[in-house]
């Protein structure tokens, strides 16, 4: 990983680098496609950022977080425990960041920030590597999209985009734990059990760490909490291919939307798959022409 402190008071330590490492490795489909995690870090900078160079995003449910006071000291106030923020508060990608005099991709992360969302040192190191893998979907999705990537301007692509995003990186850490202990018995090593060494505490916590975060991020983002692995594994290719070509799904859009967020911690798995079919399926010839006809 190419990793750059440009203002932070904080860095990357050897073992999150290592954690973080380990579960790219472990976490993908085929870990050495191009599109993978691995191959993203290696050709995507990570700039870390003190508080006061990231975007300014209201870290949602927390009303007594002060952004002046946070631009001029590290002491961030502690988020409360039952609300946390939307990951562009935490991270960000930009897909053409203007780096020596050329648009660039990059990830940027604050890790002040990120210590404010935690109570502790290993909650650190799991929600440090959340955040970077959460950036990392969004470029993967960029990275094997048809269309250019735009960030969400609308209220669909954002609950889309962010969601997708999310459910990703539960995906990736779901399967770094099966992956990984398989990896330890194929070396002949102890199975994770409550005796294993601390490091496998972490893969056994690290999923169901990063799924309670999500549940207590804003809606668009709690929302990748409650996809399946099935619906994730299915659809977000077809988002990042299709993304750019979806203007003639209005009603598609609006049922999918209006579902998601009337239904958000009772969704009907086989029902909301139908929704992402609707949205995906290529149009033919003549259902275009009565779209445009208003038909």
């Amino acid at each position: 990983m190419n990793i750059i402190n440009i203002n932070s008071t904080m860095t990357l330590t050897p073992a999150q680098i290592s954690f973080i490492q380990s579960i790219l490795i472990h976490g993908e489909d085929d870990p050495w496609s191009e599109d993978d995690f691995i191959h993203l870090t290696q050709d995507i900078p990570i700039f870390l950022l003190a508080a006061h160079s990231m975007p300014n995003i209201t870290p949602v449910g927390h009303s007594r977080y002060d952004e002046k006071r946070n631009a001029i000291t590290t002491d961030l106030p502690k988020f409360p425990l039952d609300r946390k923020p939307p990951m562009e508060y935490l991270g960000f990608f930009d897909a053409a960041y203007p780096l020596l005099g050329h648009p660039k991709p990059i990830i940027a992360l604050c890790p002040e920030r990120i210590a404010s969302c935690v109570q502790n040192d290993d909650e650190l190191l799991m929600l440090t590597a959340v955040v970077l893998i959460h950036e990392l979907a969004h470029a993967k999705i960029w990275t094997d999209g048809l269309s250019h990537y735009q960030p969400a301007e609308d209220t669909f692509s954002h609950w889309m985009e962010e969601s997708m995003a999310n459910a990703m990186t539960l995906r990736t850490l779901r399967r770094y734990d099966r992956n990984h202990d398989r990896w330890m018995r194929s070396q002949g090593r102890r199975p994770m059990t409550t005796a294993a060494p601390l490091a496998n505490t972490f893969i056994r916590s690290i999923a169901e760490f990063a799924e309670n975060f999500m549940r207590m991020q804003p809606d668009p983002y709690r929302l990748g909490a409650e996809l399946s692995n099935r619906l994730v594994s299915r659809f977000w290719y077809r988002w990042a291919r299709d993304k750019g070509q979806l203007e003639n799904k209005t009603a598609e859009k609006e049922n999918w939307l209006n579902y998601v967020t009337t239904h958000l911690g009772h969704l009907e798995m086989q029902h909301l798959e139908e929704l992402y079919n609707a949205i995906f399926s290529r149009d033919n010839a003549f259902d275009i022409y009565r779209r445009r006809r208003g038909q």
